[in-house]
């Protein structure tokens, strides 16, 4: 018996550059149950990476995502398109179940997805604060019997096995409300996985002024994280104001890409990036499609 998850992405071109959409697939006896699109399509893609578990309680999961409070509207796993993250994030949330994210090896690594965790880290960027999804998730959990069980878990990876982390590691690190320094962490982590001589984040202090410099442009346009509980408030959008947003990560996006080339070099950028041309994590139309009522 053969149960797991799997995530899958397929090309797309955003603003002319490359990226990769991602969604995921949930099987059980090797037949898929259910799909999470992540705002975007769920068909044809190719496999990013799949978690095998017999132990994998497909039917508990797919009721888990079945709460509308975890789904949320589109796949989204209840993230605000553009503001919390974008489909890599929401991936991420649906594959949590598994033990696995797409942080894994070069050839199942969507294009784009690690500049998007520089951005909204790999959940979303209120995903630690507890008050937010987390709340509904593992309430869900609780009420169809999903155990969510970290014992197996530690700082090693199996030779072979796909990377994985489970959230006690980042319990340690993580700070009271301050999502900033969050993600921050997380970049850390994600750097060693790859490129194991990093043992610190080269590009902290600029991350941090740059993510500082994001908050302020979202308040200047109307939006606000409520640290403590992860809600965010957002006004009603206007078609100048979703652009200025799309406009805004793009480039702050590729700030971060820029600074972390010149830090780590060609060579060790596209081990992570699979390309050394930045790419733009967030699509005009999408955020129409989202943020426009």
């Amino acid at each position: 018996m053969e149960n797991y998850m799997q995530s899958l992405f397929y090309s797309a071109i955003i603003n002319g550059s490359p990226a990769d959409h991602t969604y995921v697939e949930l099987y059980k006896n090797q037949n898929k149950t259910d799909s999470y699109k992540c705002f975007g399509g769920n068909t044809n893609g190719e496999t990013g990476n799949h978690s095998y578990y017999s132990q994998l309680e497909s039917d508990k999961i797919y009721k888990v995502f079945s709460d509308k409070k975890v789904r949320g509207t589109k796949d989204s796993a209840t993230i605000n398109y553009l503001i919390n993250g974008v489909c890599h994030q929401a991936a991420n949330r649906f594959l949590h179940p598994s033990y696995i994210t797409m942080v894994s090896n070069y050839d199942g690594r969507p294009k784009g997805l690690t500049t998007s965790c520089y951005v909204y880290g790999e959940y979303g960027n209120v995903f630690w604060q507890y008050e937010s999804w987390r709340k509904h998730y593992f309430k869900a959990c609780d009420k169809y019997g999903l155990m969510i069980d970290m014992s197996h878990c530690d700082q090693s990876t199996p030779e072979g096995h796909l990377w994985y982390k489970c959230e006690s590691q980042y319990r340690k690190k993580v700070t009271a409300g301050n999502y900033i320094d969050d993600i921050i962490n997380e970049t850390e982590w994600l750097l060693s996985i790859h490129i194991p001589s990093l043992n610190v984040n080269p590009i902290a202090e600029i991350q941090r002024a740059i993510l500082k410099e994001r908050e302020k442009f979202l308040e200047s346009q109307g939006i606000h994280y409520v640290p403590e509980t992860g809600e965010t408030y957002m006004p009603e959008f206007t078609k100048e104001t979703v652009k200025k947003l799309v406009e805004n990560v793009n480039e702050l996006g590729k700030q971060l890409q820029a600074e972390l080339m010149n830090k780590i070099g060609e060579k060790h950028f596209v081990s992570l990036h699979k390309t050394k041309e930045y790419a733009d994590i967030a699509d005009l139309e999408m955020a129409y499609t989202f943020l426009l009522k």
